[in-house]
Order: C-alpha cells, then sequence, then structure tokens
C-alpha cells in the first residue's frame, strides 16, 4: 500500500488532538497506572458465583458464593464467604465467613471464623476464633486455637466437643446462656 491508500485506510480509526485529550485527559504514566491497577485487582480478586459453587483440587484466590457450596481438597489463598449451605473436605483456607449451614471434615482454618448456622466440624484445625450464631454446634476430634463465642438470642444453644475436641481459649455464650457438654477425652 501507498502512503496515501494507508491514510485513507485509518482515517476512521484517527482522532484530532483536541478529541484525544477530551476522551483521554490524562498522560501516558496516569495511563499505565490505571491499567496496572485494574490488572491488579481484577487477578487478586476472588471468584464469585451465583448459585451452586462446587470446588474441587484447586487453589483459588478467594471464594464468594451466593449458594450451596461444596468445596473438596481445595486450597483458598484469600477470603471465603458463603451466603447457603457449606460442605467442605480436606480444605484450607484463611478467613470464612457462612450464612448457612456448615458441615466440614479434615481441614485447616489459620484465620477468623464467623458461622451463621448448625455447625459440626470433624478433624478440623481452627487457628484463630471462632464466632457462631446457632442453638447447636457439634466438634468432633477439632483443634480451636483460640476463642469461640456464641450467639443465639432465642434458646439455649448447645456445644459438644467430642473425641479429643481441644479448645485452647474460653467459651463465651452471648444472649441465652447455654450448655457445653464435652466428653471425657476432651478439653
Amino acid at each position: 500500500m501507498t502512503g496515501q491508500k494507508i491514510k485513507i485506510f485509518l482515517r476512521p480509526f484517527l482522532i484530532g488532538k483536541r478529541r484525544a485529550e477530551r476522551l483521554f485527559p490524562f498522560n501516558m504514566k496516569q495511563f499505565a497506572f490505571i491499567c496496572l491497577t485494574w490488572f491488579m485487582m481484577s487477578s487478586a480478586s476472588a471468584d464469585t458465583v451465583f448459585g451452586i459453587c462446587t470446588y474441587g483440587k484447586q487453589t483459588v484466590s478467594g471464594i464468594v458464593c451466593y449458594g450451596p457450596a461444596i468445596l473438596k481438597e481445595t486450597a483458598i489463598i484469600g477470603p471465603v464467604k458463603i451466603v447457603g449451605p457449606l460442605t467442605a473436605r480436606n480444605i484450607s483456607a484463611n478467613s470464612m465467613t457462612v450464612e448457612g449451614a456448615v458441615d466440614m471434615q479434615d481441614s485447616n482454618v489459620n484465620g477468623a471464623v464467623i458461622i451463621t448456622g448448625k455447625f459440626q466440624a470433624k478433624k478440623v484445625r481452627f487457628q484463630h476464633n471462632l464466632n457462631i450464631t446457632s442453638d447447636n454446634i457439634l466438634l468432633n476430634k477439632v483443634n480451636v486455637n483460640g476463642d469461640i463465642t456464641i450467639n443465639s438470642a432465642t434458646s439455649k444453644p448447645v456445644l459438644r466437643l467430642e473425641c479429643g475436641s481441644v479448645v485452647m481459649g474460653g467459651v463465651t455464650f452471648v444472649g441465652a446462656p447455654g450448655i457445653v457438654q464435652i466428653t471425657d477425652d476432651s478439653q
């Protein structure tokens, strides 16, 4: 192509300097910073799913799920937020917030945990505090390296520690007074 033909071909794509300044009111450094920030934010965000959330043997940056969640052999680097029931098997997670029934087994949670709903855990290590709003909590072969706070305004909540479960901190009931049932091999 000759120079004149290229110019005619590119004319629809070319814009004048004034129009370009109105469309892009920032210099190249600002533009690069905006692009880099957008890229970092989009790559560091958690997966957000509406509906059934199923994760298998994989590592994810974080999870935001509005619906039932099933996690099997999943490593979660960032926070977990689930609105719906959670079934977790052999997971590793940081902080967790769940509004729904929780059934966890063979897992490790390194950050704070907030649960609203029925809660049962078997062979799970919690490295920080548990904050649970429920009437029925079952911990079987569970280690909690922090405090457990149980919220219940309507009825008498029950915390059951079974099969060598250990709570390193205290247990506090907020609202209605509760009952702690401990088997002989638990602390």
